[in-house]
């Protein structure tokens, strides 16, 4: 009789491990099924100009420019994203600066050049730089499986460029000699990334009139009078003087 418990023994052992290499190649072929499926978050995106979320193509390289960034003028490059990730199967969401000098705000927060987080959120952003070039900023999804999708926002930092002044002088009361001095068709020539006027300098006759108003009244006596304007931008850059001679009478 023991040979015959021997044998079944054997039997048993054999069985054991087919199933068990059975198991273990059933566990990687679902395993690989779920990696072939599985695809990382993608992006849903608003940038200024935008009226509607667009959505993203792998390796979109969005171009647009802005404004150097100072202490005075705020400048910046607005962003919007979504993510959609059907799978919930992101493993982290980064994003990277090329200039080490770059910052960027991340839902109202500020970093320096980089940010990671690992989970699904909507961002609001924005990314400013103190020097003039062209960078890129990628915002990078990753999934469990190391697959990757990115955006980058490739954005050309132009350097300040002062203000023009535009000056229309307006009789508004002819008996009283009142006019209006009228600078509101000044402009910031960088007002499409960032820029724009803040003040406003007349010089009537010598006597100097700083405003932040675009227009003012002023009651001239007859005879003729110099009147000089010039205009600040959100750089703290004054425009050159423009002059022109008003003749009362």
């Amino acid at each position: 009789m023991k040979p015959r418990t021997t044998n079944i023994n054997s039997r048993a052992s054999v069985l054991f491990a087919v199933l068990l290499i059975a198991g273990l190649t059933s566990c990687d072929d679902k395993i690989r099924s779920l990696e072939d499926l599985s695809q990382p978050p993608s992006f849903l995106y608003f940038k200024k100009q935008s009226t509607n979320w667009t959505v993203s193509e792998p390796g979109l390289v969005l171009t647009d420019s802005a404004k150097v960034w100072t202490a005075t003028n705020n400048a910046s490059f607005p962003l919007l994203i979504k993510l959609v990730a059907p799978q919930n199967n992101l493993a982290e969401l980064s994003i990277t600066g090329s200039e080490p000098q770059s910052s960027m705000f991340v839902n109202d927060n500020l970093y320096t050049n980089s940010y990671s987080i690992s989970s699904n959120v909507d961002l609001n952003l924005a990314f400013r730089s103190p020097i003039a070039s062209t960078q890129d900023f990628v915002v990078k999804t990753t999934e469990i499986f190391d697959k990757s999708e990115k955006l980058t926002c490739r954005i050309i930092f132009k350097s300040n460029r002062p203000p023009k002044s535009v000056l229309k002088v307006v009789l508004v009361d002819g008996q009283n000699k009142n006019y209006q001095l009228d600078a509101s068709s000044s402009y910031d020539i960088d007002q499409a990334i960032g820029g724009n006027v803040v003040q406003y300098e007349y010089v009537v006759d010598n006597v100097i009139i700083n405003t932040s108003e675009p227009k003012i009244n002023h009651v001239f006596t007859i005879g003729t009078h110099s009147i000089k304007l010039r205009v600040k931008d959100n750089d703290d850059v004054w425009s050159d003087y423009i002059s022109q001679s008003l003749t009362v009478n």
